[in-house]
Parts: structure tokens; C-alpha cells; sequence
């Protein structure tokens, strides 16, 4: 974790494991950030349905936006019927 996560933690009064950040994979993606993080949450079991997730995220210039929600699926893999039928030819 980066020393600007450690400090948000620290301000903001929670565990550092319970802040996930992306930026120092990805970079600032816009609009993508924020989903992206969530699927990544999800997949590596940090994010459950029913957990209470804030999101912030800051723009370039002077833009952000924040949301505190309760947590859905947001993800799911595809069964292995799922996969097999996207490999099939279209009968088009």
C-alpha cells in the first residue's frame, strides 16, 4: 500500500485493509476506475455482496464524485456452459 493510502486510512479512521486502490496499476482511467477497482475487489473475494463500499474518485482539473453503497454481484465468471456455448457458431 502507497503512503498516500496509509494516510487516507489514517484520516479517514479505518484499517488499511479495508482500502483498495488501483491508480498505481492502471493510472487514472476516467470513467473505468471505479468499476474496474470493483471487479477486481470481487474477484479476489475483498468485495461480498452486502458490504457497505464508499467510492471516491478524482478527475483531472477539479472534478470528483463519491457514493456510499450497499454491495450486489457485481461480478460473475462464466459457468463452463456459458463458455462452451460462446465458443459455438452462430446459426445466422
Amino acid at each position: 500500500m502507497c503512503i498516500r493510502d496509509r494516510y487516507i486510512a489514517q484520516q479517514i479512521g479505518i484499517t488499511e485493509d479495508k482500502l483498495v486502490s488501483n491508480i498505481q496499476r492502471y493510472g487514472n482511467t476516467t470513467a473505468a476506475t471505479i468499476p474496474i477497482l470493483l471487479a477486481e475487489a470481487e474477484q479476489s473475494g475483498r468485495l461480498k455482496r452486502g458490504m457497505k463500499v464508499a467510492m471516491v474518485a478524482f478527475g483531472s482539473g477539479f472534478t470528483w464524485g463519491a457514493a456510499i453503497v450497499d454491495c450486489c454481484l457485481l461480478y460473475t465468471s462464466p459457468s463452463p456452459r456459458d463458455r462452451t456455448r460462446s465458443r459455438m457458431p452462430s446459426s445466422a
